[in-house]
């Protein structure tokens, strides 16, 4: 990572203020990949899915060079400070991203792989091995008026941005001209924002906060990686259903490009954009109030509550309802005739159609250093609940969706959801000018979701998913036994889990562990002149916490096989139990380090 940022403060009379920053970046994020001549085999059946070999998004490399360049300007006028400016941004991208080209092979079952039977495979190929280029810009405007009256000061302010969407080189697809007047500049981005502070008594002891603002999240550059490369036809990917008679290779070959050409008249992958893919926007609301009692304490709240719309889901717009239903569960078909796009195999879009929210509720106190106290603190709890209905939205190759057309089925508790959070830190001057502090923190666990393991195809016949399908409720609120379905076709496992009013358990309804750590530290300051030396020792995770975890594989409470046109379940009797440790707590570690200062 190489970084350079020039920065220029001028004063320009008693009024006029600006502020100059021109910034050049430039990054190479290459992933290597282990010398393996096997592509990635995965091999369900075992409980969990089971890998070797080459992983098929390896290697890989995104080096991207950025040139930010921001002016502001302020004029301060009796109770005003006006400021105004802008903001352009511009990036070049090159990213080799040579997904599945080693090729990747799903077996149902350890017989099948004995038997050389694999389900399905994938390839992708290219004339650019993965590799692809483009560039976008971004600009951005803002003006702010901040207004100081007798005890109120108020900020009001509008911001607009634009970003120019790259677009593919050319279309291998004319049959399909959508897939690239499809690509659209998001410029509707308009942000007014309005925001307070009132010393209720005059006396800068009681204050009450608040504000409410449109905010805009741009559209990730990786993003359109994957529908550049492949609707140019620079780089492409197939999927042959062997079950189902596919002319799949014999494993552990790879398809050749002339048999890769062959293949792919008829199951092509391809990614697109919806028309109308934008910016994620929120609506974000907050208020405070803070109280200082005496002369060294003070004690807080604070809500905040946001609104996210347009947030991103990659679907695969290609699939076609089969008429079947598990519970609320749609059955689609992915090589239905009358699919959307009957010449390309999985088309899979990036759409913004995604909803979300946030709430919480935040106490704080606080001991001020003042005086000749030796000791300060500040802690802080909140309790919040985030809901959404994609917490990967930035996918650029796996949905997390149940259904395509349905966001509002995949609704619940968003992935970094955490229910009650605590954190204490504090100060404390020892003789000699020796500091000892501390920060303590406690939360409830993340969320995860009782999951439905299928493997490759999910039990709604869609592929690529990366989440599983939530376990179903019968009518009472029980959780459904699988297992006593086993041996029934799709058709009777539909009508078992209707005889139950079956429905989906929420998504992301089970809580991992607490997790709860405490790190210390010891510094000293010695003065030499000019120069300070800072003597520091630290311990982090002091008490030695063992954050337990609840891996993927104990978060699957049943797996399931289609073969032979019956199902069968397995019940996994290791559900919900900790099988590891949470990779923010690491054992206790010790740490020293010297600080210099001139």
């Amino acid at each position: 990572v190489q970084s350079t940022v020039r920065q220029a403060n001028s004063i320009l009379s008693s009024s006029w203020a600006n502020e100059l920053i021109v910034q050049h970046g430039l990054e190479e994020r290459p992933i290597f990949a282990l010398n393996n001549d096997l592509p990635e085999t995965n091999i369900q059946g075992l409980g969990t899915t089971f890998t070797f070999g080459q992983s098929e998004f390896l290697p890989n490399r995104t080096d991207e060079e950025k040139w930010q360049l921001k002016d502001n300007v302020t004029w301060f006028r009796n109770n005003h400070q006006l400021k105004g400016g802008f903001e352009y941004i511009s990036a070049e991208i090159d990213n080799l991203f040579p997904r599945e080209l080693g090729g990747q092979y799903f077996f149902a079952n350890v017989a099948d792989f004995l038997a050389n039977r694999p389900r399905q495979f994938d390839q992708g190929f290219g004339p650019t091995a993965g590799l692809n280029s483009f560039d976008y810009d971004t600009w951005g405007a803002f003006v702010q008026d901040t207004i100081t009256l007798r005890n109120v000061t108020l900020d009001v302010g509008i911001r607009y941005d634009v970003q120019d969407i790259p677009e593919p080189v050319g279309n291998a697809y004319p049959q399909h001209p959508e897939f690239l007047t499809d690509f659209n500049n998001d410029d509707d981005n308009f942000a007014p924002r309005l925001g307070f502070a009132w010393d209720v008594k005059g006396d800068g002891r009681s204050v009450l906060r608040g504000g409410v603002g449109q905010y805009y999240n741009f559209l990730p550059s990786i993003l359109y990686a994957g529908p550049l490369a492949e609707i140019a036809g620079l780089y492409n990917r197939i999927s042959l259903r062997c079950d189902l008679g596919a002319n799949c290779p014999t494993y552990p070959n790879i398809l050749t490009p002339d048999q890769f050409a062959r293949e792919a008249r008829a199951s092509l992958n391809v990614t697109t954009v919806s028309p109308d893919l934008s910016a994620a926007e929120s609506l974000r609301t907050s208020l405070g109030f803070e109280q200082q009692l005496g002369q060294t304490y003070s004690v807080g709240i604070e809500a905040v509550y946001a609104q996210i719309d347009k947030a991103q889901r990659l679907v695969n717009v290609n699939a076609v309802p089969t008429g079947l239903t598990f519970g609320n569960l749609v059955v689609y078909d992915l090589r239905n005739p009358n699919r959307l796009y009957p010449d390309l195999q999985a088309v899979r879009q990036h759409v913004s159609d995604a909803e979300g929210e946030y709430t919480s509720v935040t106490l704080s106190t606080r001991k001020f250093a003042v005086g000749d106290s030796r000791f300060t603190w500040l802690a802080h709890y909140t309790w919040a609940e985030a809901i959404d209905q994609d917490s990967n939205e930035r996918s650029t190759s796996t949905s997390f969706s149940l259904d395509p057309f349905n966001p509002e089925l995949s609704e619940g508790r968003a992935d970094y959801d955490v229910t009650h959070r605590f954190v204490a830190s504090g100060t404390y001057e020892l003789p000699w000018g020796i500091l000892v502090s501390g920060i303590l923190t406690w939360r409830t666990g993340t969320p995860y979701t009782a999951g439905i393991d299928t493997g490759a195809i999910g039990l709604n016949g869609l592929d690529a998913q990366g989440i599983e399908t939530p376990v179903f409720l019968d009518r009472n609120g029980n959780v459904i036994d699988l297992t006593l379905a086993n041996g029934m076709t799709p058709q009777q496992l539909s009508a078992f889990l209707a005889g139950q009013g079956a429905r989906l358990e929420e998504r992301n309804n089970r809580d991992q562990p607490d997790f709860r750590n405490l790190d210390l530290r010891l510094s000293k300051t010695f003065g030499f002149g000019p120069v300070e030396l800072e003597l520091i020792g630290e311990v982090f995770n002091a008490l030695n916490e063992e954050n337990e975890f609840i891996t993927a594989t104990n978060q699957v409470l049943f797996t399931g096989q289609l073969s032979g046109g019956v199902w069968t379940f397995r019940r996994n009797d290791d559900f919900g139990k900790s099988n590891s440790f949470n990779n923010l707590s690491f054992p206790r570690q010790y740490q020293a380090a010297l600080k210099v200062r001139f």
